[in-house]
């Protein structure tokens, strides 16, 4: 019998909705009309760890290249999802835990404490990474006509309102412009 995904057009694009979506497999057997149970024995039985892995990286890169770009909806949906994934992680583990803690087995309690302190030590870890400020520097010469329009967009404002540039020029102060750089 053939894999119904193997065969699929869209092969590539289910494989990364296996690995990196956040939705049932009954959501996504209705999307590329394929049965759940066929999606779940592809996702076990022919998408192996190198496979997941370089669809992972993929995905690294693309997230990477939008930070580069400043493409914020690309990092924020990334984020989402991420987050959405831990979290259904989280519950996930939390229901083992607590049906083994109601089965009164210590062992496998003890095994889901275990993977349960993992899961959130890995949680926190990508909570830190992401919650990290994404920088994006501008640079702007003398000769750039964006700088240029800019500036003598900043010129006349300031020139018709005085009390604006002292606000701009107290707002500015974290972004280090110099003295020297003064409009």
């Amino acid at each position: 019998m053939t894999c119904q995904v193997c065969t699929h057009l869209q092969v590539n694009l289910i494989d990364k909705d296996l690995i990196l979506g956040d939705t049932s497999l009954r959501k996504l057997g209705e999307k590329w009309g394929i049965e759940h149970t066929a999606l779940h024995r592809h996702k076990h039985n022919h998408i192996d760890a190198i496979k997941s892995n370089r669809i992972i990286a993929k995905e690294t890169r693309d997230v990477e290249a939008a930070a580069a770009k400043g493409d914020v909806d690309t990092i924020t949906g990334a984020r989402d999802s991420i987050i959405k994934r831990l979290n259904r992680c989280v519950t996930m583990v939390e229901g083992i835990l607590d049906r083994s803690d109601e089965r009164e087995d210590d062992a496998f309690t003890l095994v889901a404490s275990k993977e349960f302190r993992s899961v959130l030590i890995d949680m926190t870890k990508l909570q830190g990474m992401m919650n990290q400020e994404i920088a994006i520097n501008v640079s702007l010469t003398d000769s750039s006509p964006e700088w240029l329009a800019l500036r003598s967009i900043l010129v006349e404002t300031f020139r018709d309102h005085p009390e604006a540039e002292a606000r701009f020029v107290e707002l500015a102060k974290p972004l280090r412009i110099t003295p020297g750089g003064r409009l």
